[in-house]
């Protein structure tokens, strides 16, 4: 086998591995999401890790990669963009959380002072 495509194989090994970790990372999510939270049970940098692979793996991505689990590039990037505005979401919640709490934090001071 060519140097070349040898690489080819590995790096669609390697992408093959990245996308089964990065789904059973959304199973994990899938299945915390009832508990409550900002993320249901999964933190931020969990929602993160998931993002990162399926990118990743996106990049990686070659033909051999069709030709093994017949994953296209297109479908890759689908779950790589849904983990992403997934991982936005959870940001956004947990921005809002922070600022919920300051005001908490403020309005209990002020109470204090009075």
């Amino acid at each position: 086998m060519p140097l070349e495509d040898e690489q080819t194989s590995i790096r669609a090994s390697r992408c093959l591995e990245l996308f089964e970790q990065a789904r059973a990372g959304v199973v994990q999510l899938s299945a915390l999401a009832a508990v409550p939270g900002i993320g249901g049970g999964g933190t931020l940098k969990e929602y993160e890790k998931v993002a990162d692979l399926f990118a990743e793996a996106v990049q990686l991505y070659n033909p051999t990669v069709m030709q093994k689990q017949g994953l296209t590039k297109a479908e890759l990037a689908s779950y790589a963009k849904q983990a992403a505005e997934a991982c936005e979401v959870v940001r956004r919640k947990a921005e809002e959380r922070k600022s919920e709490k300051q005001k908490e934090k403020e309005a209990r001071v002020a109470e204090a002072l009075r």
